[in-house]
């Protein structure tokens, strides 16, 4: 009898146990929905803003170090300016701000433009010079000036944002000379009779030109209307550049030129006398050394045979037969 009730005794101990394990379980299963619940409630509510690292002045083209990230709970946020709001490095970088920021301020998409090509021309204000009676500008005379390449006056359309380029000029001239036969003993002189050459002359006449910018152009119509910001149906980028006026006025004559001539940019100068080509030579990405160096004394015909051995064709007289 005693064995009988020690035998219930312990039956009922293992109910009442697995009722309270199945109520842990249930309780900490419970718990962990719920936590689960919260954080999934609070990740819907909670969004990355671009906040102003310090304060920014207007007309400032945004960089990476001033700007943060900051995450923050989108029901403090009224919903008619959720849309409105900066959510990621992409939409402010190298943007410019059209008012002024301060410290910790959200960053809106309406507080921005593009920076406009006034803006990434290089500029340093004036430093005073010591010993001198004002101040002397530095990089301070830079201007912006387009020039439109094809592929193969323009590196095959391979010029980029930023990259440094130096530019070749080649012109065809036309040399008249005053030459008279070689004299004959006891002949009567002969007077001198004029005599054309044309010859090509080719110099690298800017360095180290820094491109702001490249425009791809679009091609053409089929039709074979040329769009009226290109100057030949060929060209293929417009190259934004950074230049000194004096810099201006060379691309300037370059490009008359070119559209004068009927030359194009190509790379022939055969065509007619005063026809003239022009050749993009791309520099290494940084590169912007301009120093004694990278000086040259230009290419002629006489340069050639001169300094390269270039062999001069002979005159072949063909002795006159009879009929």
């Amino acid at each position: 009898m005693r064995r009988r009730n020690s035998s219930i005794g312990i039956i009922i101990l293992a109910l009442v146990a697995a009722v309270v394990i199945g109520l842990l379980v249930f309780i900490y299963a419970n718990n962990q929905n719920q936590a689960a619940q919260q954080q999934a409630a609070q990740q819907t509510t909670t969004i990355t803003v671009i906040r102003a690292k310090a304060e920014i002045a207007a007309f400032t083209i945004l960089t990476e170090d001033s700007l943060e990230l900051v995450p923050v709970d989108q029901t403090t946020i009224p919903e008619a300016d959720r849309a409105d709001l900066a959510q990621s490095r992409g939409d402010v970088l190298g943007m410019m701000t059209i008012r002024s920021l301060t410290k910790g301020e959200n960053i809106r998409k309406s507080y921005l433009s593009q920076p406009g090509l006034s803006n990434i021309i290089p500029y340093v204000s004036p430093t005073a010079v010591p010993g001198a009676p004002t101040a002397t500008p530095v990089n301070t005379n830079r201007r912006a000036i387009a020039l439109p390449v094809n592929d193969e006056s323009g590196v095959g359309g391979q010029v980029s944002n930023d990259d440094y380029i130096d530019i070749l000029w080649t012109q065809r001239y036309e040399i008249q000379v005053d030459e008279a036969p070689p004299a004959i003993p006891g002949a009567a002189p002969v007077a001198a009779t004029r005599k054309t050459y044309d010859f090509n002359s080719t110099k690298l006449i800017l360095q180290a030109v820094h491109v702001l910018q490249v425009i791809q152009l679009p091609s053409p119509p089929l039709a074979g209307a040329v769009p009226r910001h290109q100057l030949n149906p060929d060209q293929t980028q417009m190259l934004i550049l950074d230049v000194t006026p004096q810099q201006a006025e060379v691309i300037k004559y370059m490009r008359d030129t070119l559209a004068v001539t009927g030359a194009g940019g190509q790379s022939s100068v055969t065509e007619q006398v005063g026809s003239a080509a022009m050749t993009i030579i791309l520099r290494a990405r940084g590169d912007n050394r301009n120093d004694a160096t990278t000086n040259t004394v230009g290419v002629t015909e006489q340069y050639m045979i001169t300094n390269y051995n270039i062999a001069i064709p002979a005159i072949i007289t063909t002795p006159i037969t009879g009929r």
